[in-house]
């Protein structure tokens, strides 16, 4: 008897050790509650900018003001307009695209109280020696158009620049802002032996040889051509602009649209 008792303990201990354990159930982890529109309040304009705008938009804390604004690094794709975004802006002109009433123009300051641009030479030849043509046709921008002037070959103007004293060349330092073209810029000048250290311009406080800046009204560039030196308008760029039906249109300065819903 003793004997059954014992085996009888040993096999209830065997199938509560071999019994499998419970499989536990999943944790129902809550999903993040999605916002919900207010009512009576608008939904926030979607705004999308051109990959060609990078850095170049002066106005862009403007539209800031009244729209969820974001960079493209991809080329602009019309099917993303309604979906993706209500508003596409970029530079250039388009058969598709609204055209902004304004067109930005960019020109260069040429510091020449500012060694060595005080050499009466030196200015002279930067003054006279920037082909806008070649600088146009570097810069990827349909309707980009340049301001007319005549400018000597890069062999007269190397050769003017050795007869003033640089003969290998001369390092000069470029301020900008919220402007497209300054790679176009240094890429041209090298060709004449001139070589562009380019900054932002706040970096400089006002201590610069030359300076690249964008402007739509006189004031605007009045307000750079009071300072010494001499201003040379280089090019003239459009905007344009793509939105879907129902928004109100208002102008930045600079001539970005301002998107409201209606």
């Amino acid at each position: 008897m003793r004997f059954k008792i014992v085996c009888c303990g040993l096999l209830l201990v065997c199938l509560s050790a071999c019994e499998p354990e419970a499989t536990p159930f999943p944790v129902d982890i809550p999903t993040p509650a999605t916002a919900t529109p207010t009512p009576g309040v608008p939904a926030p304009v979607r705004y999308a900018l051109a990959p060609n705008t990078l850095d170049s938009v002066a106005d862009r804390s403007l539209l800031e003001g009244s729209a969820q604004v974001t960079q493209l690094s991809e080329a602009v794709n019309l099917d993303d307009l309604g979906t993706q975004f209500d508003v596409i802006a970029a530079y250039g002109t388009y058969p598709d695209a609204t055209p902004s009433p304004s067109v930005v123009t960019l020109s260069l300051l040429i510091n020449t109280s500012l060694a060595p641009l005080d050499n009466p030479a030196l200015a002279n030849i930067l003054q006279n020696g920037v082909n806008r043509a070649a600088l146009a046709n570097q810069i990827d921008i349909p309707g980009i158009q340049a301001v007319p002037g005549d400018v000597p070959p890069p062999s007269a103007l190397r050769a003017e620049l050795a007869n003033a004293g640089w003969p290998d060349g001369i390092d000069l330092s470029l301020a900008y802002e919220n402007v497209i073209a300054v790679n176009a810029l240094q890429s041209y000048w090298q060709t004449l032996n001139i070589y562009i250290n380019a900054f932002p311009l706040q970096d400089l406080n006002g201590q610069t040889h030359l300076t690249v800046f964008a402007w739509t009204t006189p004031e605007q560039r009045a307000a750079f051509a009071g300072t010494d030196g001499s201003v040379i308008d280089l090019l003239t760029v459009p905007i344009s602009y793509w939105t879907v039906p129902g928004l109100q249109i208002s102008y930045s300065p600079q001539g970005w649209p301002i998107v409201t819903r209606q």
